[in-house]
């Protein structure tokens, strides 16, 4: 398979890439899913048989989460299966422009049952995305997977995993976005099939999933085959502006109204190296806050000069606190949310302690921390 056969800029206008460093790779773990899946394919169309596939990303889904759920829903209808992907709660609007109105929803245990006998019925297969934590990250729709036949379940997912990498299974935590894994894989099925899979409205998906679990392109695992694959995105007619736009740029007013409570309800610790903020259910309601509205807290208090680790620790309303730790390059926000029952990446992770109110998770966040600090004193670790 060669990266290019794809017609970029550099080659229609034919620019010698001097480069060595920047020529494609393509990772096992993509061809190995990428032929597990043709095999599937032949199989059953060798049988005259419909294959089954139900898409899960994580439940409270990010742009990741739904980039590559409605990619790959979309590249496996293309190949022929009768693909899903099934949220555990309708999408914001901020998502219309990706055109997402064929997704299901299952939130409840009663629609949850309805699904278990659908999937027990069709024998069919379940992909996790931007997920590899069933018992956690599901929600209702974890009896879904359990349902499932374990040669049958597939995994892409980029965190750390208590699943090992197979032929089914993409493990990839150094990767920055699963919508990367994503776009590795569509771009080995179409050079395998000699097939074009990528289409404007799946670009934009995958370009949403990169751009925004990034951190706006910002951290350290934006690695040059990143970029390459957003031009390839950029080719097939992703609209990285307004992405950014969308995402980054524009503010609603209860956006406003929620980050003036956060901010102005900011602790300094430890010499003024961490940086804390609360938000409860009550606040949260009483601006009526979307998740979409707060997510972009922590990285804002990250931006404080001298700060090195931040976390806005906010109440649901079913009385849980949910921690988004952000950190600078001098601590792991990963070791930090792993020691609270969580987990994510070196700059930015998460956690959840049930049944808690902010004041009461503080303190164990804290502990956390400053254990993460201590050992980053200690070893000079980065």
């Amino acid at each position: 398979m060669s990266f290019f056969a794809e017609d970029l800029y550099l080659r229609e206008n034919r620019m010698e890439l001097k480069e060595p460093q920047l020529q494609w790779h393509w990772r096992r773990q993509t061809l190995l899913l990428a032929e597990h899946l043709l095999k599937i394919k032949a199989e059953a169309a060798a049988k005259g048989e419909k294959v089954h596939f139900y898409i899960l990303p994580h439940h409270r889904a990010d742009g990741d989460a739904i980039g590559s759920a409605m990619a790959l829903q979309r590249a496996l209808c293309q190949e022929g299966f009768a693909a899903q992907a099934v949220f555990a709660e309708p999408l914001s609007g901020l998502y219309d422009y990706l055109d997402c109105r064929d997704y299901a929803v299952c939130a409840t245990a009663e629609e949850a049952e309805c699904w278990r006998e659908r999937i027990i019925r069709e024998k069919a297969y379940v992909c996790l995305v931007d997920n590899s934590a069933p018992s956690t990250r599901l929600g209702a729709r974890e009896i879904l997977f359990n349902a499932c036949l374990p040669a049958r379940r597939i995994i892409i997912d980029h965190h750390i995993s208590q699943f090992t990498a197979s032929a089914a299974y993409d493990i990839a935590p150094d990767i920055v976005a699963c919508c990367v894994q994503v776009s590795e894989l569509l771009l080995a099925l179409e050079a395998a099939e000699n097939c074009h899979l990528i289409d404007k409205n799946t670009a934009e998906c995958l370009m949403t999933g990169i751009v925004t679990d990034s951190g706006q392109l910002s951290y350290e695992a934006m690695s040059a085959q990143v970029y390459l694959i957003m031009a390839i995105l950029k080719n097939r007619g992703a609209d990285q502006e307004l992405i950014n736009r969308l995402h980054y740029h524009l503010c609603s007013r209860r956006q406003l109204q929620i980050e003036a409570l956060a901010f102005t309800q900011t602790k300094y610790f430890f010499a003024n190296r961490c940086l804390v903020a609360k938000l409860s259910a009550a606040q949260i309601q009483a601006v009526q806050a979307t998740d979409q509205d707060i997510d972009g807290i922590s990285s804002k208090l990250r931006e404080v000069e001298g700060v090195e680790i931040a976390v806005l620790l906010r109440q649901t309303p079913k009385g849980n606190v949910i921690g988004s730790i952000r950190t600078s390059l001098t601590a792991d926000a990963q070791k930090i949310a792993l020691q609270l029952g969580g987990g994510g990446h070196k700059r930015a992770s998460g956690f959840t302690i049930y049944n808690s109110t902010p004041e009461a998770a503080e303190p164990l966040f804290l502990q956390a921390c400053r254990e993460q600090l201590e050992r980053t004193d200690e070893s000079g670790e980065q």
